[in-house]
This record gives C-alpha cells, structure tokens and sequence, in this order.
C-alpha cells in the first residue's frame, strides 16, 4: 500500500467516542511520506460535503464535488483503516488544509 500526502483514501473512522466523526468516509492524508514508509499508521483529516462554517476547516473540490476538510478532528490511524484510494486533492487545498494546522498549533 502506497500512502502519500495530499491523497485522499476512503477511511473506516469508527469504533469513535463522543464527538468524534464517525462512519467510512474520504479523508486527506496529512503526514509526510517519511512516517508512512517507517510506521503503520497516516494522520488523516476527514472530509465531508456538509458546508458548516466552523473555524479550522478549509474548502476542497474534490471529484466535482465541494466539501471542507475538517482540521479540528486531525488524528493518526493505522493503515489498516484506509480501504481505497480515491484519488489526489488539488495541491491548493493541500497547502491550504497544511497552513491551517500550521496557525492551529502555532498559536
């Protein structure tokens, strides 16, 4: 299984607890290929077309569809969870969805 930053796989998210996001959703792979090719597991941020102004969620158009990514439910799952891939993000919402953690963790 080949994982790259800026891919985006269908992920399992659950079994979760409380307000975490839940089901099998598509999720942006956030971490460096150096993580992936040493440990079995990615840092994901999942996505959905639910258009929610919240703070720390960027935009992304991805298969002809608009959605956010949701920055503030960042977590490190184990490769076993990411069941296909489906495809690239546009490399803006990468580097957009990267500069928000950026400010997230930074301030």
């Amino acid at each position: 299984m080949v994982i790259r930053r800026g891919d985006v796989w269908l992920c399992r998210l659950e079994p979760v607890v409380g307000s975490e996001i839940a089901k099998t959703r598509p999720c942006l792979i956030l971490s460096p290929s150096e993580i992936h090719d040493v440990m079995r597991t990615v840092i994901i941020a999942p996505m959905t077309s639910a258009m929610k102004g919240r703070p720390f969620r960027t935009s992304i158009e991805f298969n002809n569809r608009n959605g956010i990514v949701l920055l503030d439910h960042v977590r490190s799952i184990d490769k076993q969870r990411c069941l296909k891939h489906l495809g690239t993000a546009p490399p803006d919402a990468v580097s957009a969805a990267l500069a928000t953690l950026q400010e997230l963790f930074t301030e």
